[in-house]
């Protein structure tokens, strides 16, 4: 299986973080807001053309681990859509996105991704789909 490509910088998002106990506070304290499903959409998009887009370990390990391939991967960024509302990983302090996608061969993947920064996008992780729409 080919590699993923390699990250334009490290990534450790618990330097320089400071975790708050109070949902509020993380709410009020985050980079960026929630974005609706379409801006989300967007953002990534725009990421892909013009910004970074960083595949954390852990991504990389869940492909390797489900046999989902690289290129179905950034395919799956590229024309992908996300059907569900964003969730709130607290620990993080960010939005996370379930991109869906069905590859030429049939099997529907899901990546998760974040926005850390304005223009900047982290692949967290891969799923594949069972009993896809």
């Amino acid at each position: 299986m080919r590699e993923m490509p390699a990250f334009t910088r490290p990534v450790n998002k618990a330097i320089g973080k400071t975790y708050l106990r109070c949902g509020r506070d993380i709410l009020s304290h985050m980079v960026g807001g929630r974005l609706s499903k379409a801006d989300a959409l967007k953002r990534l998009r725009d990421c892909l053309e013009n910004g970074i887009v960083e595949y954390h370990d852990h991504f990389e390990k869940r492909c390797r681990e489900r046999g989902i391939d690289p290129q179905d991967a950034q395919r799956a960024l590229q024309k992908g859509t996300i059907y569900r509302e964003p969730e709130l990983d607290v620990r993080f302090q960010e939005w996370r996105y379930r991109v869906e996608w069905t590859t030429p061969e049939g099997q529907a993947i899901a990546l998760i991704v974040a926005f850390p920064e304005e223009n900047e996008t982290l692949a967290i992780t891969a799923l594949l789909i069972r009993g896809a729409r």
